[in-house]
Order: C-alpha cells, then structure tokens, then sequence
C-alpha cells in the first residue's frame, strides 16, 4: 500500500457510522439490531456497529481497532490529504456524532466508565492530526432535506431512513457537494480535477 500512500487526495464519507451505534438515539433501530443479534442473525456487521462483535472487549472490536491503528498511525482517516463528513440530524439510522466524529452530551454523562472511555479513545484517534500545517484537513458537512409528502415516507421519515439515504439518492445534492464543497474548498489538486470534472 506504500506506494499508493501520496495518492489519497479525497476521502468522502457520506452518514457513515465512524463510530458505530454508541449513544444512538434511535430506539426503535436499536431494538431492531438488538433483536436480531438475540436470534442470531449472521450479519457481523450489526455486531461491529455495536462494538460486541469480540464480546465484551469492545478494544478488541473491528470498529475500535479500525479507528485506532492504523498501519501508517493511529487512525486511517489521517492518510488522506482531505475528509469530506457529510451528516444529517434527520438521519436515524447513523448518530450525528458518529458520523461528525463529534463528542455528544450522552458519552460525557455516561456511567458506563468503559464505553466512555472506548468512545473518547476511538473519537481522539479518529480526529487527531487534523488541522495543522501540512497535515489532513478536515470538513464537516450538516445536511437538511425536506419533508417528504407520501404516506410511504411517513414510516421513513420516523425511522430516519430518508435522510440516510438522500444524500446517495438526491442528484442536486451530489451536484452542491461536488461543486458548493469539493471545488470551494479546493479539496483537490487542480492538476486532479481537470482530470474528472469539467
């Protein structure tokens, strides 16, 4: 992979759980995924969200160790020259902070002294580096998308699921982040850009 190191321009995340379903607010989805981890479901992935998937040592979980060692450093973030967070507060589905790489008010007042400290260790090496002089820089990007006006909608919009999936499905909104962000930002080289975009 060293070789390839210095070509990582853009990393874009787009309502990604960076740091799994830690503090989620949505109850009706963390029944849902604590349901089907009772039954046994094989989807490792609802096990990784939940940082359960080694047991009860959750340093031991894809999720941490993804977050904090990475091969060049702690965390994988840092090798890319920009990271583009996108986040939506409608979104039910990831945490805002999880996807922000944010602290929130529920970890700071937590009594689980472990699970505090397991989300401040994931959410310092995630984000450490950023910022300085010839290091990775970081971009938040909070979204709203409007009400939906179908009955269908309404069950998503509870859930959260329209918001995670809009700014994958909304063609004006991958427009405004490409043109309103990436470009405004010069997040990538000019010598780059003129490759793919017009």
């Amino acid at each position: 992979m060293a070789p390839y190191l210095s070509k990582l321009e853009l990393f874009i995340s787009i309502c990604g759980p960076h740091l799994g379903q830690l503090y989620s607010k949505n109850g009706l989805m963390e029944m849902g995924v604590g349901f089907l981890k009772l039954m046994s479901v094989k989807g490792g992935s609802l096990h990784q969200l939940a940082l359960s998937d080694s047991g009860s040592n959750t340093r031991a979980s894809w999720l941490y160790k993804l977050a904090t060692s990475a091969p060049e450093g702690p965390g994988s973030l840092q090798l890319f020259r920009n990271v583009v967070l996108v986040a939506s507060a409608q979104d039910r589905y990831v945490p805002l902070h999880s996807a922000r790489l944010a602290s929130c008010e529920a970890a700071q007042h937590d009594g689980n002294r472990q699970r505090r400290e397991v989300f401040a260790e994931m959410l310092q090496a995630s984000t450490q580096g950023f910022g300085a002089p010839q290091t990775s820089q970081l971009l938040r990007v909070d979204v709203d998308f409007p009400p939906q006006g179908t009955h269908s909608s309404f069950f998503n919009n509870l859930l959260g699921r329209t918001a995670h999936i809009a700014p994958i499905e909304d063609v004006d909104f991958a427009r405004c982040l490409v043109w309103g962000v990436i470009r405004r930002y010069k997040l990538i080289r000019p010598d780059v850009v003129g490759t793919w975009l017009p």
